[in-house]
């Protein structure tokens, strides 16, 4: 009656535990093939977890045993401290890239991604004067809750000089991407993706 988590464990003694009502809600996939054949060994053989919305630590290879908990098993990971819980809202400026230089005057085409986990994107926004300014960027509809969105925004440099390009997201619950830079180690990294260009 109070089973909340599923602890998974592995033929090379890994185990962890994730909460079962999130798992459900997550759509979380036990594979035991692969293109219409056992699972190979590098990928989990006989049976590996696939976690929507989560660090690949917590997609749990080579299991070997499942369990109903009604409390959370710390594992390899979360014995030294690290996080455990869903994937941030990220997003990421793939074009142009660092130190580019872009002509005064003409339109300049600007994209990249934004994930938000099992949560989706529901915004993603520019600035060109490090974060002073927001513009609202179009993006495509995703395959899904649980992939990338790939959003495009065109930009006109005003005059020539130096900027700083900034995207930011919102997920699909309504939350705002993590604004303080951070790390990976050990709660895994947030902050905005930042972009200096030269115009002229």
């Amino acid at each position: 009656p109070g089973a909340s988590q599923v602890v998974f464990t592995g033929a090379d003694g890994y185990v962890s535990s994730l909460p079962l009502a999130d798992l459900l809600a997550a759509g979380t996939l036990l594979a035991y093939e692969m293109n219409g054949v056992p699972l190979p060994d590098r990928h989990g053989f006989p049976l590996r977890a696939i976690v929507p919305g989560r660090f690949g630590e917590q997609s749990a290879k080579w299991i070997t045993r499942l369990e109903i908990a009604d409390h959370p098993i710390k594992g390899f990971y979360q014995e030294q401290g690290w996080y455990s819980g869903p994937l941030y809202t990220i997003s990421r400026i793939d074009n142009p890239g660092k130190h580019a230089k872009l002509p005064v005057g003409q339109t300049v085409h600007l994209n990249g991604i934004a994930f938000g986990g099992t949560r989706g994107i529901q915004l993603v926004e520019l600035s060109t004067d490090n974060g002073a300014s927001w513009h609202p960027a179009r993006f495509q509809a995703p395959q899904s809750s649980q992939t990338w969105v790939l959003w495009n925004w065109d930009w006109t440099p005003p005059a020539a000089g130096a900027y700083t390009l900034v995207v930011r997201a919102t997920d699909g619950a309504g939350g705002a991407q993590i604004t303080t830079d951070r790390g990976t180690v050990p709660d895994g990294g947030t902050g905005l993706h930042r972009v200096p260009v030269t115009v002229g």
